[in-house]
């Protein structure tokens, strides 16, 4: 991928070199120049904007629009439903879900920076209550019961060591035979990562805990969910990356890509590492999905 996108966007990072270089501009700083020298923070706003140029207004993470374009038809939202979303970044995909079905969405994102940024974002986009974003510790996630008809989750839980206690969580928070749908990065057996993985895991601003898929599996099944087979989703999610990709360079004129070649690049080499952990079979993406199993105890009089 990344030798593909080398060759394609070669001309321009030639060209913004040379301007580097053009001693009648020498001292002059561009806008893009100081892109990924914050090491204060993973989240620059120079990365953002590129993110969201990427990805989609309001999104983050690789895919995760194409994702629930093709993914939200299956759910059957309407606006009498509320929805808990785990992962809400800068709240791209509660907006998202909002407009798409009208449900109530509350979302949680475990990385401070993006909590705070999505909660400014959903005020100034108007869905403070339709769709707020809210900071957790997901390992200390703490919902209350019965609150929600779906919980969605998108490739957010695999940063957290405690996964049975958010799991735990969120299950007691579905209410009636309420939903989750549940995708995450997992390892395909027991076997411990391999060196692609752990080079793509060693790339990441955060520590990662990856749960092969059979455990996982096993856990819901001890939440009082009925638990569906898993669905191994990889190859679907690295075509969603393909294609977000195209869509960007696409919707790109020369003059944008040559002041930001430099920062996709940047985002390439993470998306290689991840591409790569993908197609040695040491990484897998799991769609998970159960629903809670309906209370038939009889009611105290």
């Amino acid at each position: 991928m990344r030798r593909f996108f080398g060759w394609l966007f070669k001309p321009f990072r030639r060209r913004a070199k040379q301007q580097d270089t053009d001693p009648s501009i020498a001292g002059v700083e561009t806008a893009d120049e100081d892109a990924f020298d914050e090491p204060a923070s993973p989240w620059p706003e120079s990365r953002l904007r590129l993110l969201q140029r990427l990805w989609g207004e309001g999104f983050v993470r690789s895919g995760e629009f194409e994702y629930l374009r093709e993914f939200l038809p299956l759910l059957g939202l309407t606006e009498k439903n509320s929805l808990l979303l785990i992962g809400a970044g800068l709240g791209g995909a509660g907006q998202m879900i909002v407009d798409e079905t009208s449900a109530w969405v509350t979302g949680y994102e475990n990385q401070k920076e993006l909590a705070d940024l999505g909660k400014l974002r959903a005020k100034m986009t108007g869905m403070t209550k339709r769709a707020p974003v809210n900071f957790c510790d997901f390992a200390a996630l703490k919902l209350r019961a019965k609150s929600f008809d779906t919980c969605v989750s998108i490739e957010s839980l695999y940063t957290t060591p405690d996964k049975k206690s958010a799991l735990t969580s969120i299950a007691e928070s579905l209410r009636g035979t309420g939903e989750l749908w549940y995708t995450d990065f997992v390892l395909p057996n027991h076997e411990p990562p391999n060196d692609v993985v752990q080079a793509w895991s060693e790339a990441l601003p955060h520590a990662v805990h990856l749960w092969p898929g059979t455990v996982t599996q096993t856990l819901l099944k001890t939440l009082d969910l009925d638990v569906q087979p898993p669905d191994d989703i990889t190859k679907a999610y690295r075509g969603r990356i393909f294609k977000s990709l195209l869509t960007f360079l696409a919707s790109t004129n020369k003059a944008e890509l040559r002041e930001i070649v430099d920062g996709v690049f940047q985002e390439l080499e993470f998306l290689g590492k991840l591409i790569n952990a993908l197609d040695s079979g040491g990484l897998k993406v799991y769609r998970f999905h159960a629903y809670k199993k309906r209370d038939t105890r009889p009611s105290a009089i």
